[in-house]
């Protein structure tokens, strides 16, 4: 079926943005437009360099998943350090400040605790690879 459209745009879901579903695009995935809550590794460099380190350290790249994981980690340890010990005490503290600093830039959430935010729809994927 992909032969009947070949120049037609690909739109996947932003949970697609995982080295193996890239990786198998083969040609199509020039035709790929993938909506990501974080940007794309050309337009920021601190997501480039987090993918290059992981990749050179533990030999595969990773899925963009564990930029969150890495945002929350660090939400977290900023909580313990301001003295936040429980589950509840932490999500109290994460809630009441407005956006929270992390190494990939600033997060906020909404009263629900569900990140607040905006899609960036990265083309280029191949570049994504490296």
């Amino acid at each position: 079926m992909p032969y009947l459209q070949p120049t037609g745009s690909i739109l996947l879901t932003p949970w697609a943005r995982s080295p193996a579903i890239l990786e198998t695009a083969g040609d199509a995935i020039d035709q790929i437009i993938l909506p990501s809550i974080y940007p794309s590794r050309q337009e920021d460099t601190r997501i480039d360099d987090y993918f290059r380190r992981y990749k050179n350290r533990f030999g595969y790249a990773p899925h963009a998943m564990t930029i969150g994981i890495r945002q929350a980690l660090e939400l977290i340890n900023q909580a313990f350090d301001k003295g936040y010990d429980t589950p509840e005490a932490v999500k109290s503290y994460l809630l009441s400040v407005r956006e929270h600093q992390t190494s990939f830039g600033p997060i906020a959430f909404d009263r629900y605790g569900d990140v607040v935010g905006s899609f960036h729809f990265i083309r280029n994927l191949r570049l994504e690879l490296q």
